[in-house]
């Protein structure tokens, strides 16, 4: 396959082939698999601390109860 460009009086002939199409479309996979890697790594990093901030939480409740549990105790 080939593309022909007017410019002035000569055209310029410029050959394109499959294996171009075919570079340039693992080119855009590869840009958009990349880019849903970060997307994935962002909401990754996210929900991670927000798990991190539960656990805390739920680890400040429980020491309130054992607290609690421990003076009724004594």
């Amino acid at each position: 396959m080939f593309v022909i460009i007017q410019q002035s009086s000569c055209p310029v002939i410029i050959t394109y082939t499959v294996a171009d199409d075919t570079k340039c479309l693992r080119r855009l996979l590869d840009a958009e698999s990349e880019r849903q890697k970060a997307e994935w790594r962002e909401q990754a990093k996210h929900e991670l601390e927000d798990w991190y901030k539960h656990r805390l939480e739920q680890l400040d409740k429980q020491k309130k109860v054992n607290r609690y549990v421990s003076e009724c105790l004594v």
